[in-house]
């Protein structure tokens, strides 16, 4: 059988589509249905810095930083966004590769949307990714981010060994750049590749104008409600211990310091 781009992505040959659910692929049961899960793991932030946006009154103190998640799992992360009319967005069903050499259709895990920004326009998975800010103390939560969403692809390559690792990369597009009208968009992370923002991109702030002096954690969390099936979800937060003082009070610029960084735990509060 001839395979599409989109099929060898998944890493087996589809030779039958064998259901759609809604609830855990588990439930097909069977050997030959046991479904190749990829494993979100979620990097901890980095590339902290800040900007400073408008003027007088409406001046902004912007944290900035760097996300990055990729895939450890033996499976492909591959999701499609389909929609019947351009007057609607896109629902999303998640494909898993099957051992059976068949794929599995979880449907309903998010929503695709079109998003325009300053350099570039395409589809974007809504809460793909979420970053927050909270006490360190009592661990309350302070900020949360606006993110658009994430156009998912195989961006960087982990160092490290990862069987199944496909040369080269398959999702290294752009997400239907420039097709808003487009019925249907396939996004994914490939074995052993990941996909990274860099600080400054649309969505890669916090707005921490009248945060005061303090020590805070910078939380970053993927697949937050696990409706895209994973290996497992104990890597799926990330985060810093934080330090943000203003030696001269909001009007002037901050001084920010990583204190303790914790790759897979979302609550950082040992300092070095």
């Amino acid at each position: 059988m001839r395979m599409s781009p989109h099929q060898r992505a998944l890493g087996v040959a589809v030779v039958a589509v064998v259901a759609v659910v809604a609830g855990s692929p588990a439930a097909l049961g069977g050997p030959g249905a046991a479904p190749v899960l990829p494993d979100l793991d979620q990097e901890a932030p980095s590339v902290i810095g800040y900007d400073e946006v408008g003027v007088d009154a409406r001046r902004k103190l912007l944290l900035t930083f760097k996300s990055a998640v990729f895939n450890r799992g033996p499976g492909a992360m591959v999701v499609r966004g389909h929609r019947a009319t351009t007057a609607e967005e896109m629902q999303v069903d998640q494909l898993l590769g099957l051992r059976d050499g068949s794929t599995l259709v979880v449907g309903r895990i998010g929503t695709l949307r079109y998003v325009s920004s300053e350099d570039h326009s395409h589809w974007h998975l809504l809460d793909f990714e979420r970053y927050e800010l909270r006490s360190a103390e009592r661990f309350r939560p302070i900020l949360a981010d606006r993110k658009t969403g994430f156009c998912l692809g195989d961006r960087y390559r982990p160092a490290g060994a990862f069987p199944g690792r496909p040369n080269p990369p398959p999702w290294a597009r752009s997400c239907n750049k420039d097709r808003p009208a487009s019925l249907v968009v396939n996004e994914g992370i490939s074995v052993g590749y990941g996909d990274d923002y860099a600080p400054r991109l649309e969505g890669q702030h916090l707005d921490i104008t009248d945060v005061p002096n303090g020590r805070y954690v910078l939380v970053h969390r993927v697949n937050v409600d696990r409706r895209m099936r994973e290996a497992s979800y104990s890597n799926n937060a990330a985060s810093l211990l934080l330090s943000i003082r203003w030696p001269q009070g909001f009007r002037d610029e901050p001084r920010i310091r990583v204190l303790a960084t914790c790759p897979d735990s979302a609550r950082c509060t040992t300092t070095k």
